[in-house]
């Protein structure tokens, strides 16, 4: 009893703190040094990375009249195409109500729509102007999307 006592008490430790999930059977995790905080759901102090899928494939067009729309708790800020090893994703930059800067993506992969979300606090950057924070922050956004497209596309 006191051998699967401790060996259920070992499962549950490691399932709790893996640092992946699969979904679709895709093995996905965060970047070094996020942790797994949810469901799909990675961070790092105050850096996010949230996943989702659907069982269709969204067009481009219908992704950029979403985006556009923003939320009720975000404004939409602008759209552009990044090129990741050859293959073009759209990115919509949106501000979020509590001020963190909200990037996302769409990948398509086996017939499958996955959106990638991730935010990052510009108040978390001590810079001498405003414009060295918003840069700095987008490119703790485009890390996380460029880590969790490679991610996604490959494993």
């Amino acid at each position: 009893m006191k051998k699967f006592t401790l060996f259920s008490a070992l499962l549950i430790s490691f399932f709790s703190y893996s640092q992946s999930q699969v979904l679709n059977g895709i093995s996905i995790n965060g970047p070094n040094g996020f942790t797994k905080s949810g469901d799909l759901t990675w961070s790092k102090g105050n850096d996010l990375i949230n996943v989702l899928s659907i069982n269709a494939v969204l067009s481009n067009e219908d992704y950029d009249m979403q985006c556009k729309k923003g939320s009720r708790n975000s404004e939409f800020l602008y759209m552009e195409e990044i090129d990741i090893s050859g293959n073009t994703y759209p990115i919509c930059i949106q501000m979020g109500a509590n001020e963190m800067l909200i990037g996302q993506t769409l990948i398509i992969r086996d017939g499958y729509s996955y959106f990638v979300t991730v935010a990052s606090n510009p108040g978390d950057y001590d810079l001498p102007s405003t414009a060295e924070i918003f840069e700095k922050t987008l490119e703790q956004i485009g890390y996380m999307l460029g880590y969790m497209v490679v991610r996604i596309k490959t494993f």
